[in-house]
């Protein structure tokens, strides 16, 4: 950012090999209109494709707005918390947003809309909004991800249970991003993770605007790799388990009967994978 006032909102972008998707991913960010400044932070994660010089070009086309950081080296395969360790030390907003290279942003209003929301809300730690699901694939129709058509604040079951909201939704107050203190052990859940420490901080509210897209089965995308292995599936369901087994010790057990629910699926989840072995 390289305007002197400083930004009321930090968008946050992780990319990583992502040449095909990620011009409409910044295009999304580029179209915000809103009453106040905002910045993207985009990471390129040592990409081995054209990701970054797609990234470069919206910097130099939009200096105000973009800045990037390039790494020399693969920071996720070391284990770095790519958002707590470089991002938020140079994110300038009161409020955070966030969505990975693959997806993108539909609505020319959207920040400005969680923007108010949070302004004459503030008992709200996370607001949302709807997403379209679109299958790559194209095996299924495209559908948004939740069914609520007004302003729906989010009880425990929809946070520990449903998946209703998606991460490309994603809009922090920047004191409740920062409460992430499971997010390096269990990252490939940490959507969850934010989700589950927004609601102990504060209320979790839903837009039900459709204003960001999600792109699932990508066949190059980290989920469906996972997926496609047993073993990795299996660790994944533990590894909630674990979490969750944490999570309410670290809350001092305030959310103990919503996770005692979430834990009894996981652990019948996992039968039912070793049922099939």
């Amino acid at each position: 950012m390289n305007t002197e006032k400083k930004p009321a909102v930090s968008v946050i972008c992780l990319a990583y090999n992502q040449e095909k998707y990620i011009a409409q991913c910044l295009k999304g960010f580029a179209m915000q209109k809103t009453d106040f400044d905002y910045e993207v932070l985009v990471h390129d994660d040592c990409s081995t494709d054209g990701t970054l010089d797609m990234i470069l070009s919206y910097e130099e086309k939009y200096p105000d707005i973009f800045t990037v950081v390039t790494e020399e080296e693969n920071q996720y395969s070391k284990d770095v918390d790519i958002y707590d360790d470089i991002m938020m030390p140079i994110a300038q907003g009161k409020y955070i947003a966030t969505c990975e290279g693959d997806d993108y942003w539909c609505d020319e209003t959207k920040l400005q809309k969680q923007y108010d929301f949070m302004e004459s809300h503030p008992e709200c730690s996370l607001v949302c909004h709807n997403t379209l699901m679109h299958d790559m694939s194209k095996a299924e129709p495209d559908s948004p991800f939740n069914g609520w058509t007004e302003v729906h604040r989010m009880t425990e079951d929809d946070v520990f249970i449903g998946w209703n909201v998606h991460t490309s939704s994603y809009f922090f107050r920047r004191e409740c991003f920062g409460r992430r203190d499971f997010e390096r052990r269990y990252r490939i859940f940490g959507d969850f993770i934010e989700l589950c420490n927004a609601k102990d901080y504060g209320e979790v509210y839903s837009l039900p605007e459709i204003m960001s897209v999600y792109n699932f089965k990508n066949p190059e995308g980290l989920t469906v790799v996972q997926n496609q292995d047993f073993k990795e599936s299996m660790k994944l369901i533990e590894d909630r388990i674990e979490f969750l087994k944490e999570y309410d010790e670290y809350t001092s057990h305030r959310h103990s009967e919503v996770i005692i629910k979430r834990l009894t699926m996981q652990m019948n989840d996992l039968k039912a994978a070793l049922g099939n072995l």
